[in-house]
């Protein structure tokens, strides 16, 4: 009955289970929620991973073939641990602390924030940024606005441009490579 559901293979009751992660969903500590509900905050956090993951399969299965007419690309600056500046102190503990960037992909007529990239501040994340909304989108190309990052440019390109084969100049020599160009609806 309970399965593909949070409540599949669930030891504990699910009434208890159900409150305890809407506890957590309004804002309770998984100390606090193992204490309201005499639980271990071991078995709080494994509630939380199950409501996570099960949140996390249902929106995966659902968001998919979303209709975007307008798309805004932006990124926001934060670091982790240590600033970029006191990194090579910091940079002995762990490779991941300095500067990291959060690319967002957000459709402003639903304020949803469609796809995001937690990364540096490269090409690359740019891509995966563009890839990633293109995998939830059906097929028009939405308007984008941006901040006029080049990386956004060239991802645009890589993700909703075409492939042309340039004319050769002459009738001698080697065909020039092909390249992406946008397409009439990539606005």
């Amino acid at each position: 009955m309970s399965y593909a559901t949070a409540y599949y293979g669930l030891e504990s009751e699910s009434a208890i289970f159900e409150a305890a992660v809407r506890a957590l969903a309004e804002g309770n500590s998984i100390r606090a929620t193992g204490r309201i509900f005499q639980v271990d905050k071991d078995t709080v956090c494994g509630w939380l991973t199950r409501a996570a993951l099960h949140g996390r399969s249902v929106v995966l299965h659902l968001w998919n073939g979303l209709h975007v007419a307008e798309c805004q690309l932006d990124e926001l600056w934060s670091f982790v641990h240590t600033k970029e500046g006191h990194l090579p102190y910091a940079k002995e503990l762990c490779d991941s602390y300095g500067d990291a960037w959060v690319w967002l992909a957000f459709a402003p007529i639903w304020r949803v924030v469609l796809a995001f990239v937690v990364g540096r501040r490269t090409q690359e994340s740019a891509d995966l940024l563009l890839g990633r909304l293109k995998d939830v989108t059906d097929g028009p190309v939405p308007f984008f606005t941006s901040d006029q990052l080049p990386a956004y440019e060239e991802a645009l390109l890589r993700v909703y441009g075409a492939w042309v084969q340039p004319e050769r100049r002459g009738g001698r020599g080697r065909f020039p490579h092909p390249r992406r160009v946008p397409t009439a609806d990539l606005l």
